[in-house]
């Protein structure tokens, strides 16, 4: 199961009363009803993420080479010192994300999803909302062949 019971009443709750949500509670209703809050929360996931971002790979990944091209093309219209602010905690994310699932590996436009994160949420909780929703929402063999994208 994704979503906890207990979690799932709460976001229900939430949803029901509202109308109109701020800029900063889109992130939290995002890590609630994707299941990344729970997936984050577990105990073997405690410190997970920053162990993982922190182990240095011991193989050459040429995911790492296209993340750095694409680290500064994320947000185009920002200002360059917001930019410059996102860039190691977007870096760290897709990174940390690569070494998790090294078959997946990177795609661009991975970047603006992680970007755009970023900017609900903290470095860790943007890494298991974007785990999340690469690992358990899109389907299983959504990377596989990516016939979708040859389709259109």
């Amino acid at each position: 199961m994704i979503i906890d019971k207990r979690i799932k009443k709460v976001l229900w709750k939430i949803l029901l009363q509202k109308t109109k949500f701020e800029d900063n509670e889109y992130g939290k209703i995002w890590m609630l009803s994707s299941g990344a809050a729970n997936l984050m929360n577990l105990q073997h996931n405690q410190n997970y993420y920053f162990l993982l971002r922190d182990q240095v790979a011991e193989y050459p990944n040429t995911c790492f080479n296209q993340i750095e091209l694409d680290l500064r093309r994320t947000f185009p219209n920002d200002p360059p010192a917001s930019v410059e602010q996102c860039i190691i905690p977007l870096r760290n994310v897709l990174k940390t994300f690569v070494k998790r699932n090294p078959t997946i590996g990177y795609c661009q436009g991975m970047n603006f999803i992680a970007g755009n994160l970023l900017k609900m949420l903290n470095e860790q909780e943007s890494f298991w909302l974007f785990t999340s929703i690469t690992e358990n929402i899109l389907p299983l063999d959504y990377y596989s062949d990516m016939l979708g994208i040859l389709v259109d």
